[in-house]
C-alpha cells in the first residue's frame, strides 16, 4: 500500500536527519492504513475539551498517561500511574525542575480513540531500531520503551500569557519526541512554532536568545498534523 510506503519514507528521513515533519494529509493517510477509523479524527481533535487543571502551570490544561512499547511481543500496553518529575540533569531547566507533579490520567476518549492508537503504532514503528546516545540509569538491553503521553492545551487571556515551552530550549530527558497538533482558536500567524536546536545550544534560554546558526529546523503548527524529532 502507498500509505505504508510513506511510513517507510518517514522512518528513513528520521534515521538520516534525526527529525521528520509529516503534513496532516499524509499523516492521516498513514493512520488510516494503521487502523484509524475516519470518524475518530474529529473526535481526537475534541479530547482537549475534557482536560484538568495543570498541577504547576496556570495557563495550561493537561492529562497524562504512560504506555509500554514491547517490541518483542509487538504490543503497546497502558502502564500504571506514576508521579512525574523532570530534573535539570535531564535538560529541563524551569522553576519547577525536580518537583514531583501529579497529573490527572488520560481518559478513554483518548485511550480508546483509534486515531490515537494508530499514532502510537506509528511512533513505535518509526523509533524501533533507531540508535540514540545512551542516557544514565537506563537498562539499554531491554527491548522496550516507556512512552509518556501528554494531552495539553495552552490558554492565553488578556490577563495571562500561555507559553507551550516556558522552559525554553530543552530536550525533556527523552530519547524520542512526537508532537501532534490537534487545533487552535484565535492564534496569531507567528504562533505555534517548533524549533530544533543543535545540542551545543544552552539549555533553558528563551527561543529568541538562541543562536541562529544552531537552529537546525523551524516548523509552524497550523493544522491537524504530526511532528517527530
Amino acid at each position: 500500500m502507498r500509505q505504508l510506503s510513506l511510513l517507510d519514507e518517514v522512518k528513513k528521513a528520521y534515521q538520516e536527519h534525526r527529525s521528520a515533519f509529516i503534513p496532516g494529509a499524509t499523516m492521516q493517510a498513514i493512520l488510516l492504513a494503521l487502523g484509524a477509523r475516519p470518524e475518530d479524527f474529529a473526535r481526537l481533535q475534541q479530547v482537549s475539551a475534557n482536560l484538568a487543571d495543570d498541577p504547576t502551570l496556570p495557563f495550561r490544561k493537561s492529562r497524562n498517561g504512560r504506555f509500554c512499547f514491547d517490541f518483542d511481543r509487538a504490543r503497546i500496553e497502558r502502564l500504571e500511574f506514576q508521579p512525574f518529575v523532570l530534573s535539570v540533569e535531564e535538560d529541563f531547566i524551569r522553576y519547577d525542575s525536580g518537583k514531583v507533579r501529579h497529573f490527572r490520567g488520560i481518559n478513554d476518549d483518548l485511550q480508546l480513540n483509534t486515531a490515537f492508537q494508530a499514532l502510537m503504532k506509528f511512533k513505535a514503528y518509526v523509533i524501533d531500531g533507531v540508535g540514540v546516545t545512551p542516557r544514565p540509569r537506563l537498562n539499554q538491553k531491554i527491548n522496550k520503551f516507556v512512552c509518556t503521553v501528554f494531552n495539553l492545551r495552552t490558554v492565553t487571556t488578556p490577563q495571562m500569557l500561555g507559553e507551550p515551552a516556558l522552559e525554553g530550549v530543552h530536550s525533556d530527558g527523552v530519547d524520542h519526541t512526537m508532537t501532534t497538533f490537534l487545533g487552535c482558536d484565535n492564534m496569531t500567524d507567528d504562533s505555534a512554532k517548533t524549533f530544533i536546536h543543535d545540542m551545543r545550544e544552552t539549555s533553558g534560554i528563551k527561543f529568541d536568545r538562541a543562536r541562529p546558526e544552531w537552529v537546525l529546523g523551524e516548523i509552524q503548527h497550523r493544522h491537524f498534523r504530526c511532528v517527530s524529532r
